[in-house]
């Protein structure tokens, strides 16, 4: 009555791709350079906080970086520090990422 499905073929080999994706490794290359500007970040704090309060690493630098980096990481990926762009032009990412370190509130003039 019912015959037996046919079994699908399924070529044995797997075609790859000549050359790597270079999304993933422009996602590497973004994740090395957040990963690198907090380290640089806190290591800042740390040297600041050991040379100026003379504790190596002092309590306070330390939990002065740790609110910090969230919101520069925040202010850095709407300021477009981890973009092509940044990834391609070295001056393009310093002057994003010190437009992030100098961001504050606008003053009103009244």
């Amino acid at each position: 009555m019912h015959a037996p499905p046919e079994k699908a073929t399924t070529p044995s080999l797997v075609v790859r791709p000549l050359a790597p994706s270079l999304e993933r490794f422009r996602l590497r290359a973004y994740l090395f350079m957040m990963v690198g500007d907090m380290a640089c970040l806190v290591a800042s704090f740390f040297m600041a906080g050991g040379l100026y309060l003379g504790n190596w690493p002092d309590d306070f630098a330390k939990l002065q970086a740790q609110l910090l980096l969230p919101v520069f990481l925040t202010i850095a990926l709407y300021q477009g520090a981890y973009s092509i762009k940044a990834l391609s032009d070295l001056q393009h990412a310093i002057m994003r990422l010190l437009l992030a370190l100098s961001w504050r509130r606008p003053c009103s003039s009244s």
